[in-house]
């Protein structure tokens, strides 16, 4: 009996041992599985942590670049006001000047006659009529000797200079010392228009 129970305490321990085993192999399986999970996991974890990384970078880039545009819009926009001003100061200096000019009225005078006389021979005008300003009235008598008939202009804003035409009023030139200052600052702006910030 003592064999039966020896056989039977030995396949008792060959199915225990066979048990144990199976258990050990679907441990490691399970460990081996859970690892495989785990790493997948890790690796998606990690995939997902770059990919919002980037966005957030691309988003941080966007936003500096967006600050650092309009401060550069800023600072031209500005500079613009403060060269438009020193420009607008620059040509009332030039028009204080003129003003001066005008006012010396035998320097003024000279010019004036001097403009009308070269005018008149390159257009070929020998009559017709002036517009001057009322300020200019002084030089109406020499004027008409000169064969021309006088008008004013109805702005006050005329700083010197005239306006001539011949007879039939098909030639016109505007030889007025604000449209001389107006066509220069036009110049002017047209040549230094362009400012750059880098």
């Amino acid at each position: 009996m003592e064999s039966v129970q020896n056989k039977l305490n030995n396949f008792e321990n060959l199915v225990m041992s066979d048990a144990t085993d199976k258990k050990h192999d679907l441990i490691s399986e399970c460990e081996k599985k859970k690892k495989e999970k785990l790493d997948k996991c890790e690796l998606e974890f990690l995939e997902n942590a770059r990919m919002y990384i980037r966005r957030e970078i691309e988003v941080i880039d966007k936003n500096r670049n967006e600050t650092v545009m309009k401060e550069k819009i800023r600072y031209k926009q500005e500079i613009l006001r403060l060269r438009n001003r020193l420009i607008d100061e620059l040509f009332d200096c030039v028009k204080c000047n003129i003003l001066k000019f005008v006012n010396d009225d035998q320097t003024y005078s000279e010019w004036f006659f001097q403009q009308l006389d070269k005018l008149t021979k390159e257009y070929e005008i020998s009559s017709g009529t002036i517009k001057i300003r009322r300020q200019d009235e002084k030089l109406v008598p020499q004027i008409k000797s000169e064969n021309f008939g006088i008008e004013y202009f109805d702005s006050d804003d005329m700083i010197g200079g005239f306006e001539i035409s011949n007879e039939s009023f098909t030639v016109i030139i505007n030889n007025t010392l604000k449209n001389r200052l107006d066509r220069e600052k036009e110049e002017f702006l047209a040549q230094h228009n362009e400012l750059e910030i880098v």
